[in-house]
């Protein structure tokens, strides 16, 4: 499988997830919500991925930054206002449980929720709060800073590997955390796990066995807690770059910028049909 073709389907995970979190009523479908945020939960390993094999192949890595970050200054108005309605429906959905129309949640609100609501309700306010209103910053603009990771790696790599291990190993996981802290900050979205996936293709490139086994633990870590669909997503994501052929396929200059259109053009399309 060649890169313009996980592309694709980063597109049609990235799609489903957002078609989910913003169109899609939990409440009333949720068998159908938790299908495409599965489908969704593909996204970050295959962008992760994508990304660390274009740090590679890229032949301008200071243009390759440039292209994320102008693609996430596209996209995040659209993307307040694109989360901003599943968060208003996860609001007007606490109106009626609490049938108070003034309501306004506060830090009580799921601790309270528990008790009134069904599991199922409960996942579903959970899944839209903590990915509607925990974030400020899109998941694009993680994905540059974890680009700027990526290439402050390379330099320490360069310098130091193989001669000075102990300023090699140290600069390296200040370079990580320097890049998650920075994100945290900021409330940019899935900070964490972006910058470790991004962190685990880079240093495991071409090692299947190796990632098979971080992503367990990827997964186990951070994804089982939300529960089996979403690990489910994670892996098939996974599984996905493990046919890619070290390709990139038909893509040209034009069908590239076609991927950095989307992202901000669906979620402003996404937003009007809401």
């Amino acid at each position: 499988m060649s890169a313009l073709y996980l592309k694709i389907v980063l597109l049609i995970a990235m799609l489903c997830n957002n078609v989910a979190l913003v169109l899609v009523d939990g409440e009333s479908y949720y068998a159908l919500y938790m299908v495409l945020r599965a489908i969704g939960s593909m996204t970050i390993p295959l962008a992760s991925f994508l990304l660390v094999e274009g740090f590679f192949n890229t032949k301008s890595r200071k243009k390759y930054f440039f292209r994320l970050f102008a693609c996430a200054l596209a996209a995040e108005v659209p993307y307040w206002y694109a989360m901003g309605t599943g968060l208003q429906r996860y609001i007007d959905a606490l109106k009626v449980i609490f049938n108070d129309e003034n309501y306004v949640p506060d830090v009580n609100t799921l601790s309270n929720l528990k008790e009134l609501v069904t599991d199922r309700q409960y996942a579903y306010f959970t899944d839209v709060l903590r990915n509607c209103g925990s974030y400020a910053i899109n998941g694009v603009f993680t994905l540059a800073v974890s680009l700027l990771m990526l290439i402050l790696i390379e330099k320490v790599h360069k310098a130091y590997y193989g001669r000075k291990m102990l300023p090699y190993i140290a600069l390296t996981s200040l370079s990580m955390l320097g890049a998650v802290i920075l994100l945290v900050l900021l409330h940019a979205e899935e900070p964490v796990i972006i910058v470790l996936f991004v962190a685990m293709f880079y240093f495991l490139r071409g090692n299947k066995p190796a990632v098979s086994v971080m992503t367990i633990m990827a997964v186990l870590s951070f994804y089982m807690q939300n529960g089996i669909a979403y690990a489910s997503g994670a892996i098939l994501g996974v599984l996905f770059t493990f046919a890619y052929l070290g390709q990139r396929g038909t893509e040209n200059n034009k069908i590239k910028y076609v991927f950095y259109v989307f992202y901000p053009l669906h979620l402003f399309v996404l937003y009007l049909l809401a």
